[in-house]
C-alpha cells in the first residue's frame, strides 16, 4: 500500500492503532523523520488510551529514542504504573483540527492530489487522536511486574528490558543452556518441548502471549529443562541477569518483585493440584508463610539427624537424598526434580530427620519452616490431612511456568508493530 492508501485507510477507521503506526511507518521509509515520530508517539498515546500496554510498549521501544522514548515510557508509566495515583489523571490528548472532523462526515473523502499537500493531511490525521476511545482506571488491567513498581523504576526497567522481534522458528531458550536471561514474550505464540533421556522430543505446551519464560534462570545456575521457539512472528522482552543486578542497585525492588511473582505462581500451582478445597483466604495465608529458597550448588539442606526444618518443595532443579548405611558412610536412596516434596517425615513427626538432601546443581525451592507450619496448622485445622493427600499425589514433574497470564487474552499478532513486517504462517516447526 501506498500513502494515499494508507491515509484513506485510516481515516476510515480513525481509532485503530495498527493503520496510525503502519501511516507513520510509510512516512518514516519516505524520510519524515520529525513528523513519522510525532505520529509514532500519537500510537503510543492512542494505545495508552485504549489499554493497550504491550503494544504501546513495543513502539516505545522499536522508533523511539531520546527524549521522545522518555515522554512514551512516562505516559505509560502515568496509565499502568501500579504505585501512581491514577484516578482523575487526564489523558494527553492531541489538538482536534477542525477540517479532520469536516473530512469525516463527509460521505465521499478527496485527498489532495499534491504530493507535499497528501503528507500535511496524513500528519494531521496521524497525531489526532480525540477519536480513540479512553478506558476508565478501573477498566485498565494490572501489568504484570511493570504495575506494582514506583514510577521511576517503571521507567528504568522498561529502558533496560531489551525488544526482541523474532520470526517462526526462532528459539527463545534451548533445554541444556545455562544462560541466565528472562523473556516476556508479549505478542505471539509459542511451542515448549522437551528432549527426553532417550532421544524422543516431547512438546510439553503451545503457549500464547503475554506470558513469563526462562524466569527461573535468574535466580539459579541451572540448565534450561526445555526448548521454547515462537510459531509466528513474535515480540519478546529480554532481561538478563548482569542487567537486572545492575537495575537492583539503584532498584531493589524490582528483584525482589520478580521473587514474588516466581513464589507466588507456583504456589498457586501446587494449592490448585492438591489444596484447592481451601478457601481463598486459607490460600493466601499459605502464600504469605512459604518463602522462596535461592539454593546455590552444591549446598546441603539438611543432614540425617537435623531438627525437622519445615517442608520443602522443589521449584527448579534436582535435589540429591542419601541415607547412612554406616556412620562414616552414604547412600543414594533418589532424585527429587520439580514438584517434589521432602521434609515432610520430620514436620509432621516432630522427629528428627532421616535423611541428608543437597542440591549438587543448585536450584530453587519453596520452604515452609517450622514455625510458620504451627501457625499455619491453627488456621487450618485439616492442614496435616491435606498435606498427606498432596504428597499422595505427587506432582512429580512440575514445568516451567508456561501458562499464559491472567486477564491479557488477544497479544496474538505483533506483525503490524515490527519494522519490517512480512507474511507468516500461524505455526512452523522449529529448525533442525
Amino acid at each position: 500500500m501506498n500513502l494515499r492508501e494508507h491515509l484513506l485507510a485510516l481515516l476510515k477507521e480513525p481509532t485503530s492503532v495498527r493503520l496510525r503506526l503502519e501511516l507513520a511507518k510509510v512516512l518514516l521509509k519516505d524520510g519524515w523523520l520529525r513528523a513519522a515520530s510525532d505520529m509514532i508517539l500519537a500510537s503510543v498515546r492512542a494505545s495508552v488510551r485504549s489499554g493497550d500496554f504491550f503494544s504501546g510498549l513495543a513502539m516505545t521501544r522499536l522508533y523511539l529514542t531520546g527524549d521522545r522514548q522518555r515522554e512514551a515510557l512516562e505516559l505509560l508509566a502515568d496509565r499502568f504504573c501500579g504505585r501512581v495515583e491514577r484516578e482523575g489523571t487526564p489523558l494527553p490528548q492531541s489538538p482536534i483540527p477542525t477540517r479532520r472532523r469536516h473530512i469525516l462526515q463527509e460521505p465521499a473523502i478527496r485527498l489532495p492530489s499534491e504530493r507535499y499537500d497528501l503528507i500535511r493531511m496524513a500528519y494531521v490525521t496521524g497525531v489526532d487522536i480525540s477519536m480513540v476511545p479512553s478506558l476508565s482506571t478501573h477498566e485498565t488491567h494490572d501489568i504484570p511486574i511493570f504495575h506494582e513498581l514506583k514510577r521511576e523504576d517503571f521507567i528504568a526497567f522498561s529502558t533496560y528490558i531489551e525488544p526482541l522481534t523474532l520470526e517462526a522458528g526462532d528459539e527463545l531458550i534451548r533445554q541444556g543452556e545455562r544462560e541466565q536471561a528472562f523473556y516476556l514474550l508479549s505478542h505471539g505464540m509459542a511451542i515448549v518441548e522437551q528432549e527426553r533421556a532417550d532421544g524422543q522430543v516431547i512438546e510439553l505446551a503451545t503457549v500464547e502471549a503475554p506470558t513469563y519464560v526462562g524466569e527461573m534462570s535468574l535466580l539459579t545456575h541451572v540448565p534450561h529443562r526445555a526448548t521454547v521457539y515462537v510459531t509466528c512472528e513474535s515480540i519478546a522482552w529480554r532481561i538478563s541477569s548482569t542487567q537486572l543486578a545492575f537495575l537492583s542497585e539503584k532498584h531493589p525492588q524490582i528483584l525482589e518483585h520478580l521473587q514474588e511473582i516466581i513464589r507466588k505462581r507456583y504456589l498457586e500451582n501446587l494449592l490448585k493440584v492438591g489444596l484447592s478445597e481451601f478457601t481463598a483466604d486459607l490460600h493466601q495465608s499459605i502464600y504469605q508463610l512459604f518463602h522462596v529458597r535461592v539454593v546455590q550448588p552444591g549446598e546441603t539442606l539438611f543432614r540425617e539427624g537435623d531438627k525437622p526444618p519445615g517442608l520443602f518443595v522443589v521449584l527448579h532443579g534436582e535435589a540429591r537424598v542419601n541415607r547412612s548405611e554406616k556412620e562414616s558412610s552414604y547412600r543414594d536412596v533418589g532424585i527429587l526434580g520439580e514438584g517434589d516434596i521432602f521434609g515432610e517425615y520430620s514436620l509432621l513427626t516432630s522427629l528428627p530427620t532421616r535423611i541428608s538432601v543437597e542440591m549438587p546443581s543448585g536450584g530453587l525451592l519453596l520452604h515452609l519452616p517450622v514455625g510458620e507450619y504451627a501457625a499455619l496448622r491453627e488456621k487450618i485445622p485439616d492442614l496435616e490431612r491435606a498435606l498427606q493427600q498432596l504428597l499422595a499425589h505427587r506432582l512429580g514433574y512440575l514445568p516451567e511456568l508456561i501458562d499464559p497470564l491472567p486477564d491479557f487474552a488477544g497479544q496474538r499478532e505483533s506483525g503490524w508493530i515490527l519494522p519490517n513486517h512480512s507474511d507468516s504462517e500461524p505455526r512452523a516447526e522449529k529448525p533442525r
